[in-house]
């Protein structure tokens, strides 16, 4: 009887600290700090392998901005709303706007993938990482 207590709260141990692990909107919000921030490095480390080389893209295309356009991406708002999580996937939907603009919402979304233990960002050409 001790061995099937002793199993009993091993097991619910087990599920109580996989319920405490990373969750997918975390990553995103610190993707979308990064992006607000043009620290294109830290979002990087947030997206998966295959993702990095699209930020990289996103990173020649920042340089050769000009001021107006940088200043209009400083502009830009995020708020999570949902999250759904598949197994190793999950979709975050969320809205965009412009600080001057908060009428002018927009719903995206952005895929993750959980790699190494780790949710990671799949920016994807369609939605440019947003």
């Amino acid at each position: 009887m001790k061995h099937i207590i002793v199993a009993l709260l091993l097991v619910a141990t087990l599920l109580a600290l996989t319920a405490c692990g990373a969750k997918p909107e975390k990553t995103a919000q610190a993707f979308f700090k990064a992006m607000e921030t043009h620290d294109i490095a830290a979002a990087k480390k947030l997206a998966t392998q295959d993702s990095q080389a699209l930020l990289s893209m996103a990173e020649g295309f920042l340089t050769e901005m000009t001021a107006e356009q940088k200043a209009k991406l400083d502009k830009m708002k995020y708020n999570i709303i949902e999250t759904k999580v598949d197994g190793q996937t999950a979709v975050v939907s969320y809205e965009e706007w412009e600080a001057s603009s908060p009428e002018a919402k927009k719903t995206k979304t952005l895929n993750m993938v959980k790699e190494d233990g780790a949710w990671k960002v799949k920016v994807e050409k369609e939605n440019g990482g947003k």
